[in-house]
């Protein structure tokens, strides 16, 4: 369904939405909607403690680019899904909030699936840790 009268970023909100999957959430043990369980992950990680830098190092690897600008994130996303920068521009703009939401959508799932497997990896080397004992 086409949205009109809105502008891009309303849009990818909308459809970032719409696209979301329910995620598990851990401190609630329970499925809860993605941007939830995303902000969530992204709190646990925003701290400076030695333990949650190393823990966001393990997601994200080394942290030594800021600001990136806008237009580098939409072309990295053109050249993935292989479109023609001429043919983004003559896209509409609902296409291309669909576009820009997926992406999102699937960065979030990549960030909370990411945080659990290091927690998962974790909790496997404290028992085999106590085992040796």
């Amino acid at each position: 369904m086409r949205r009109a009268g809105f502008g891009l970023e309303e849009l990818i909100e909308l459809y970032t939405a719409q696209f979301s999957p329910l995620a598990y959430h851990q401190a609630k043990r329970a499925f809860r909607p993605l941007k939830e369980v995303y902000d969530y992950v992204m709190g646990l990680i925003s701290g400076d403690a030695p333990s949650i830098k190393e823990h966001r190092k393990k997601m994200f690897g080394v942290d030594c680019f800021k600001n990136t600008p806008a237009e580098f994130s939409e072309m990295g996303m053109l050249a993935e899904l292989r479109i023609p920068y001429s043919v983004w521009c003559e896209m509409d703009v609902d296409d291309k909030a669909r576009f820009w939401a997926h992406r999102l959508v699937k960065s979030m799932m990549d960030v909370v699936e990411r945080h659990y497997e290091i927690i998962e990896e974790n909790m496997e080397r404290a028992l085999s840790a106590g085992k040796k004992r």
